[in-house]
């Protein structure tokens, strides 16, 4: 009898003291304790619907839990400049994931990094992407290159007779193809294709696992479920991802072998190239330490395949499916007398 009188004052403590903090957050659907809100978007299709309605009862800025975490939501244009345009600096912080530093074999890369190592690895990448064309005409000749590799495919594949062509299949490698020029010297070809249907396979297998309920779940809360439920999780994520890495570090190694990177006066052909070069002049200074390292190259590679890779190619296939059962859209734009 007392062992129960001690675990219901326990946990009328824990009710209390939960639910009593929620009064210094902005409003939001009321969470249950550990799960959160997760059981509002069990058997929803579309998540963002969900938002919306919470958006429509709660106001521009309101407050959901997944799991243990709490998360403050932005859902306008208004509230979005105050707070990260306005006051950016305050908000530069990020969530760490035992998850995702399990994957990167630590705390790498851009997109979920932040302080020093993501500052100056931002500023890095953004300047060399300026360097290599990006907004510039060098650019354009890449993009114009793969525009004319997807009209020859589907042009071949007319003139066979096919009648059903899935578009993604071009898309996916010509936007492929573009990063991997930028970040490697070279664009994919029948040769080399292995390369990048690895690396497209572990991704989409990665978004698969996080994007269900129970997958958000593990990701955001990995600190309380690692190494139990959330082994097998782990694992499978961590095995697929080892490839990918084994992968981008080969080439790294193989630039290494063909270059000579101390050599201050070496022309950067990619990003690889530019960043061993920085990487090689920052450590020339002894007294600088430098967040340059090659893993955490390899981890920059794969943010900025993340970030361009499937929103692109998804982006281009759904703009190629709407003109094709529109032409009428395709028209109007011809129509015009200039664009921007």
């Amino acid at each position: 009898m007392l062992i129960f009188i001690i675990l219901l004052t326990l946990i009328l403590w824990y009710l209390y003291r939960f639910y009593s903090s929620l009064s210094d957050l902005p409003p939001g659907p009321l969470p249950i304790p550990i799960v959160g809100n997760l059981l509002s978007f069990v058997n929803v299709d579309r998540w963002e619907d969900k938002l919306v309605e919470w958006k429509q009862k709660y106001g521009d800025v309101f407050t959901i839990h997944i799991g243990l975490q709490r998360f403050v939501t932005v859902n306008s244009y208004k509230a979005a400049v105050k707070y990260f345009v306005k006051d950016g600096d305050s908000y530069t912080s990020k969530l760490t994931n035992d998850i995702n530093e399990a994957i990167r074999g630590g705390k790498y890369g851009v997109i979920d990094t932040d302080g020093q190592l993501w500052l100056e690895q931002r500023r890095f990448a953004l300047k060399v992407l300026r360097d290599f064309g990006l907004s510039k005409a060098q650019m354009e000749q890449r993009v114009l290159y793969e525009v004319e590799y997807i009209q020859d495919q589907i042009d071949s594949r007319i003139n066979r007779g096919d009648k059903n062509i899935n578009v993604e299949k071009y898309t996916d490698i010509a936007v492929g193809s573009i990063i991997n020029a930028v970040l490697f010297g070279y664009r994919y070809t029948d040769g080399n294709e292995a390369e990048f249907y690895l690396l497209k396979e572990t991704l989409s297998a990665g978004t698969e696992r996080f994007s269900s309920v129970w997958g958000t779940f593990l990701a955001i809360n990995s600190s309380l479920l690692t190494g139990t439920i959330a082994k097998p999780f782990l694992k499978y994520l961590t095995e697929k991802f080892a490839k990918v890495f084994d992968n981008l570090l080969k080439q790294i190694e193989e630039h290494k072998l063909n270059n000579d990177y101390s050599n201050q006066s070496t022309e950067a052909k990619d990003f690889v190239d530019a960043y061993m070069i920085e990487k090689c002049r920052l450590e020339s200074n002894v007294e600088y330490n430098t967040t340059f390292s090659e893993k955490q190259l390899a981890n920059v590679c794969l943010d900025l395949w993340v970030a361009g890779q499937e929103t692109t190619s998804v982006t281009l296939t759904w703009t190629i499916s709407y003109i094709v059962n529109h032409p009428e859209t395709l028209n109007r734009k011809h129509k015009q007398n200039w664009i921007g």
